[in-house]
């Protein structure tokens, strides 16, 4: 077998001085790195400005043939460096000619654009202060100062990068911790709360992306021990951290830590599945034989905060803001459609340098932001840098930019994640670069694209020795890195001539080959596969809430792809491998052998694994020098890109840009070199102080900020982060109103009806009154079947339970829900109005599954239940709040968060209906007790319309048709009735007949009649079929379909009224009764039948194609076809109709039979309220 010629590049370009093998004396191999002692814990900061615990070792280094001796340190360096350049040599020997351009440039060009260069010069050392005590492993923080000001600037950005780096850090620490304690645990052991454990981890490759170099691993789901659905599933989000070990120390003494690069759906569905990391340069690895075991903790989230920690870490760098003046005259057009307290927020943020305005629920904070910004808009001038619009979701932003497009054409969305494709999606940076030629000078994205692709060369063909596709070993590749002497490579030589007749200079693997004999082994690539049946984890969200989830956390690009990492990828595996095993010590001394055939046979197998792992070490040590180089042209790449991306935006004369508050860190480069002077960062409340901070460029004048800190407070990961001294949850919004800095409320809301708004009095006083048209029952009209009750609280003593992942559930109280959003459904009501609001993920899930689950609403795909916290923002006519939280010990948990409580009480406009414990609620809550006091009528401002007391054991419901009221105290009541109530319905149909049904609150034409026909037929016979199967005149066999004359129509092609016609009409009418018999039917759900959806349910009909019969027989007798009853024609509209009530009788009933008297018929009364004392 032929050399390959890469290996000659190795062996052609020695240059130390070192004759040919021919003449060179013998020469002792250099020997790598083997071991690791003195672990410690120390800093690692990558250039991207990832901060974590890292750990890192003393290396021992010793000459294979003397193990004792010791090497000086340097010397250690020297031979490294020396190794690394011979790989280089071999690698670079065919590009001479090119050497200078492989060199990459290690320092930014001076360019007048210094905004976005300095922002990504390497952070320094003093960046990142030692936050890890190797003492007592004590975190040393300093806390959040609410009241006051700070002493400096280093003071206050220092103390949030450290409380923000351990709310992200803190929980991965802890889980591996406890994988460390439990190394044999799998995910199911208890105290394992949120935490992910893969086990047989192998790198099976490297990829050289635009956004770095990604190792991509393959992975083990046995720890797991469920099948997953990824695309429904938080484990390993892009952006996340994870920590790797090494199987046989399971974090004993070593931790890699690495940021998940990608996570293609396609790649994790493989069995094994896998996904791309990016790791710190130092700990990169290559070796595709050794395992590890990796661990997430799946409640944080990294890339989020990176970008925030990044900022500021450059703001300790940046100069002290200067006083400007606000402008005193008010401008012109600004106080259009707008109420008192929206004009007195409007004249605060026009004037003002810092402008806060707090928006209650429903009062038009999104109005106002609009509205100011179109009044800064017509007054900006020529030339003036854009403005920057920050909102918390890809949605609020949408929502804000929509408004902003009718009256300002000129603006620009950084981040690809727009669901809006007519209009905000076209004014993504990514649109807006397509189709135009942008130069800049001196840019440095070109000469960052020669950089990343000389070294992704490079790189490339210093991995063959270690590439899937390469094969064994050659021995001139071992020579060339000293593993070998020449005398030991010339035995080979001589060995291998006597076998072979191909020249032995140039066959160096057949050399090898034929010197290991049997002790070589085929290594196939193959991986033990998972199989757990057909048990899966429930999913955590739908999928797009999980992309979405992943956009807003990442600041996902359209030209991002975040779904997979592109780029040139070599696959890695050894595919030969010795049999036998010995210690590195004795095949140290076996090689001191110069004629390797006097090594005995068994122990060759232990030398080839021996040189291999050499080689691994060496391709291991370059490889990680150059990564170091690869990140650093990244970085200038992305610069480059932003250089660009500034050019254009300026060019275009944009004169608003938004983003989302992570993109307002992602992006602070490329803002800082806008030099904008007013910021807007709508939902500032819910906004980590962090984030606002990094919004603060040198060029800013005026910052504004919106939102309301009575609603959602920041989210931190770390629970004890929220509490004193820290507060990481109280935001600069929060921070600045209790600092008594001046701020406006809006006061008037527009959302909702009077008797959901006087719920909030308890949080918001008399702060908030209504707009007129809330009285409006055109503007917000009553929930059908309820009898004017639009919002009650449902009370109950049903125990809370515990899932899986430790989120609190209640079951029953699930079902009750899942029967009243049907009984909605059944009077009017569509999914998209209703929303299922739970302050547990852990009954989001179950409730989601139920509602799928049950049998009228199952095909539905577009239910909307939600936690509270994601909420924020949103409404809807109709809410369901499920409470969940039910028990003897006096726990109510998130319930008892102001916070939280505000949103969910505050985001449904017609429809309010909370199902929980009450009394529960009121013994250990007072918001909730003065809540519940006003939902019992203890207080005033009492509903206008239904009972007074709306707190009640059973839920009251009324018939629109009959206003009969039926109480539902179990879930298994709403099986009783359809909509409706007991009683039966009696309407006349349009074809005469009377509705046989119980009551029911959808068209009687849509349901089945069972009466015989009284329709004479054109033909002047009686119809003699069921009321709703097409007519059929068994005399003259002819079929009428709305009566068209089937028989007519065949005749009328022709002038011949032979029997041919006769045969034609017959022919139809017994493929149209053998297509009923054989015909393959797709059932409608209950759901969709009731709603008199005929045109759709009509399309799921799947018919088979009829088979040719013989001529139908004499028509049967009237005898005869009365028996056809029992199986009615009338195709799959008819089908359906007789399968909407299975339960209900199909005998006609007299419309006049009279209601039992002792059928209970309860009124609502107040009396029936919750028993408990109020006073």
């Amino acid at each position: 077998m032929p050399s390959k010629p890469v290996f000659k590049h190795f062996f052609k370009n020695r240059t130390d001085g070192t004759p040919s093998i021919a003449n060179s004396p013998a020469t002792t191999p250099i020997t790598m790195p083997v071991s690791q002692t003195e672990l410690e814990p120390s800093i690692s900061s990558l250039d991207s400005g990832q901060a974590w615990v890292s750990v890192k070792g003393k290396h021992k280094r010793s000459n294979p043939t003397d193990p004792t001796e010791e090497r000086n340190p340097t010397e250690e360096r020297e031979t490294n460096v020396e190794l690394c350049e011979k790989i280089k040599k071999g690698v670079y020997h065919r590009r001479d000619k090119r050497d200078a351009a492989g060199e990459v440039a290690t320092t930014l060009k001076q360019h007048h654009n210094e905004a976005i260069r300095m922002y990504y010069k390497r952070s320094t050392e003093t960046d990142l202060s030692s936050w890890c005590d190797p003492q007592d492993n004590s975190i040393i923080m300093r806390g959040n100062k609410l009241v006051g000001s700070w002493e400096s600037k280093d003071a206050y950005l220092g103390a949030h990068f450290e409380m923000l780096r351990e709310d992200v850090t803190r929980p991965l620490r802890e889980a591996v911790t406890w994988v460390k304690n439990f190394p044999d645990a799998g995910e199911e052991s208890e105290g394992g709360g949120n935490i992910g454990i893969y086990s047989k981890v192998h790198v099976s490759g490297i990829t050289f992306s635009p956004r770095g170099m990604g190792v991509r691993i393959v992975f083990s789901l046995n720890k797991v021990g469920k099948n997953i659905r990824w695309e429904q599933s938080k484990r390993l989000l892009t952006g996340s951290i994870i920590a790797l070990t090494p199987s046989s120390d399971m974090f004993q003494t070593k931790c890699i830590i690495a940021v998940i690069a990608a996570r293609p759906l396609e790649g994790l569905r493989q069995n094994p599945p896998e996904i791309d990391l990016f790791l710190d340069p130092e700990q990169l690895e290559i070796d595709p034989m050794m395992e590890f075991t990796m661990v997430e903790e799946r409640s944080s989230f990294f890339e989020a905060d990176r970008h925030t920690m990044k900022a500021l870490q450059k703001m300790m760098s940046e100069p002290q803001f200067d006083n400007v003046d606000i402008i005193n005259d008010w401008p012109k057009n600004a106080n259009a459609s707008l109420d008192k307290s929206q004009e007195s927020a409007l004249r605060r943020i026009m004037t003002k340098g810092v402008a806060i305005v707090q928006g209650p629920p429903g009062t038009g904070k999104t109005h106002v932001s609009v509205m100011s910004l179109k009044a800064m808009l017509d007054n900006m001038s020529r030339g003036e840098p854009p403005i920057i619009v920050a909102c918390q979701t890809n949605h609020a932003l949408d929502q804000l930019l929509r408004h902003v497009a009718v009256f300002e054409p000129s603006f620009a969305r950084l981040g690809g994640r727009s669901k809006d494709t007519d209009v905000i999606k076209k004014r993504t940076l990514y649109n807006l670069r397509q189709g135009k030629q942008i130069r800049v000078p001196n840019g440095m994205k070109h000469s960052a694209k020669i950089a990343l692709d000389n070294l992704t060369r490079a790189m490339s063909e210093a991995l063959i020795p270690v590439e899937m596709k390469t094969g064994l070993l050659n021995y001139k590749l071992l020579f060339n890195l000293r593993l070998l002497t020449i005398g030991q490579c010339e035995s080979l030589i001589k060995g291998n001539s006597k076998w072979s007749t191909v020249d032995p200079a140039l066959d160096g693997d057949l050399a090898l080959k034929q010197w290991m004999g049997k002790q070589l082994v085929s290594n196939k690539k193959s991986f033990e596969q998972d199989t757990f049946s057909y048990d899966y984890e429930e999913a955590d969200l739908e999928f797009e809430q999980l992309k979405e989830l992943e956009a807003e956390n990442c600041a996902q690009d359209d030209d991002d792809d975040f779904e997979s990492l592109r780029g040139h990828h070599v696959s890695l595996w050894d595919s030969f491998v010795g049999r036998s095993t010995v210690s590195d010590d004795e095949v140290r001394t076996l090689l001191t052998a110069q004629d390797l055939y006097q090594i005995p046979s068994k122990f060759r197998g232990a030398v080839y694994n021996y040189l291999l792992r050499q080689v691994k070490d060496t391709v291991r040590t370059f490889i990680r020098e150059r990564a170091t180089e690869y990140d650093r042209q990244v970085i200038n790449f992305r610069a480059g890109g932003w250089e660009r991306d500034a050019v254009l935006l300026r060019g275009q004369g944009i004169k608003l840009i938004g983003m989302t508050t992570t993109g307002l860190s992602k992006y602070r480069a490329l803002v800082s070199a806008l030099s904008p002077r007013i910021v807007v960062i709508e939902e500032a409340a819910e906004t980590m102080e962090a984030p606002v901070i990094s919004a603060c460029v040198p060029s800013l004048q005026h910052l504004i900020l919106v939102g309301d800190h009575k609603q959602l407070r920041p989210r931190c990961a770390v629970k004890e982060l929220q509490y004193p001294p820290f507060s990481l949850n109280v935001s600069l919004f929060e921070r600045l109103v209790m600092n008594e800095v001046e701020y406006t409320i809006l006061k008037r809301q527009r959302r909702m009806i009077p008797e959901i708004r006087r719920i909030l009095k308890p949080i918001y006083g008399k702060e908030i009154i209504d707009h007129p048209s809330m009285a409006d029952i055109a503007v917000r009209p009553p929930i059908p079947g309820l009898g004017g009750c639009n919002s009650f609280f449902y009370t109950h003593s049903w125990p809370e339970g515990m899932d899986e992942q430790n989120s609190w559930m209640n079951h029953m109280e699930a079902d009750m829900i899942v029967g009243f959003f049907s009984y909605l459904l059944n009077n009017g009501i569509t999914e998209k109005q209703i929303t299922v609001l739970t302050f547990y993920h852990g009954q989001r899930k179950m409730l989601l599954r139920k509602l799928r689950e049950h049998p009228q609403l199952g095909r539905s795909k577009t239910y909307k239940v939600v936690t509270v916290d994601s909420y924020q923002g949103e409404e809807n006519d109709i809410i369901l709040l499920s409470m969940v939280r039910s028990n003897a010990i006096g726990k109510i948990g998130f319930l008892d968060v102001e916070n939280r409580v505000c949103v969910a009480l505050s985001r449904a406009k017609r429809g309010f209906f909370i199902f929980g414990n009450a009394e529960l609620l009121c013994s250990e809550s007072k918001l909730w007790s003065k809540v519940i006091s006003i939902m019992a009528g203890k207080k005033q401002d009492l509903p206008i319309t239904g009972p007074k007391c709306r707190v009640v054991f059973r839920v009251p419901l009324v018939c629109k048709n009959h206003g009969r009221k039926t109480w539902i105290e179990e879930p298994d009541d709403f099986e009783t009735i359809h909509g409706g109530c007991q009683r039966k319905c009696g309407s006349k149909r349009s074809c005469g007949h009377q509705c046989y049904l119980a009551c029911h609150p959808f068209d009687c034409n849509d349901v089945y009649c069972h009466e015989i026909c009284t329709k004479v037929l054109p033909c002047g016979h009686d119809c003699i079929q069921i009321c709703d199967d097409p007519c059929i005149c068994t005399t003259c066999k002819v079929e009428y379909r709305g009566l068209v004359d089937f028989t007519a129509m065949a005749m009328s092609q022709s002038s011949d009224s032979s029997a041919d016609n006769w045969k034609g009409a017959t022919t139809r009418l017994d493929e149209f009764l053998e297509e009923q018999q054989n015909g393959q039917v797709a059932m409608p759900s209950y759901a969709d039948a009731t709603r008199g959806s005929r045109q759709n349910i009509a399309t799921t009909t799947n018919r088979a194609k009829p088979a040719a019969h013989p001529q139908h027989p004499v028509a049967p007798q009237h005898s005869e076809a009365k028996s056809s009853r029992a199986k009615p024609l009338g195709g799959l509209e008819n089908t359906v109709k007789r399968m909407i009530f299975p339960r209900v009788s199909k005998k006609p009933v007299d419309p006049a039979e009279p209601v039992d008297p002792d059928e209970p018929v309860e009124p609502v009364d107040t009396s029936n309220g919750l028993l408990i004392d109020f006073s």
